[in-house]
């Protein structure tokens, strides 16, 4: 008798555990498939641009530049033409990517404009550095091209101050 309960206990088990599982499952397949709230759409601001691993944006104060930064170690700046649609600059902004550790979910991580931007220029990044490039960067030992994965390594925030040459490109100012 004693085993019988036992047996029947387990049944019972089994069924809540399926039955929270098809629950989970339902809640899941519903939540992926909705739709978005009135008076919302989804527009490609940088018709014709293509991306690697875009990370994130950020509009300038008067939405006239959007920059764009990549896993990589790239910044782009798009400028917003006549018609409202952002073109991508052919050259990036910044481009550290020698320097950045881009693998798994490391790489650069964050962008920000300088809340004075306008008047001084500056932004700031972090990101992951490779620990090939922190351990021999300038030196002999240096390979630009080799990256050291899975090690341990620090992360950084570094200023950079852009200018805007013609015909109003921006560009890291050294």
């Amino acid at each position: 008798m004693a085993q019988h309960k036992h047996i029947e206990r387990r049944k019972l088990i089994i069924m809540k555990v399926f039955l929270v599982f098809v629950i989970l499952l339902i809640v899941c397949i519903t939540g992926y498939s909705q739709n978005l709230p009135a008076g919302f759409g989804v527009t490609n601001a940088t018709p014709g641009a293509s991306w690697d691993q875009p990370v994130g944006v950020v509009f300038s104060k008067d939405a006239s530049k959007l920059f764009v930064w990549e896993k990589a170690g790239k910044v782009f700046v798009c400028k917003k033409n006549a018609s409202g649609d952002y073109i991508k600059q052919n050259t990036a902004v910044l481009d550290i990517s020698e320097e950045v550790a881009n693998y798994n979910d490391y790489g650069m991580t964050g962008f920000a404009l300088d809340p004075q931007f306008d008047i001084n220029g500056l932004i700031y990044v972090s990101y992951v550095v490779d620990r090939h490039h922190l351990m021999n960067f300038p030196g002999p030992n240096y390979i630009p091209s080799f990256s050291e994965e899975n090690v341990a390594t620090i992360g950084r925030i570094t200023r950079y101050e852009t200018t805007v040459a013609a015909p109003d490109i921006v560009a890291i100012r050294f």
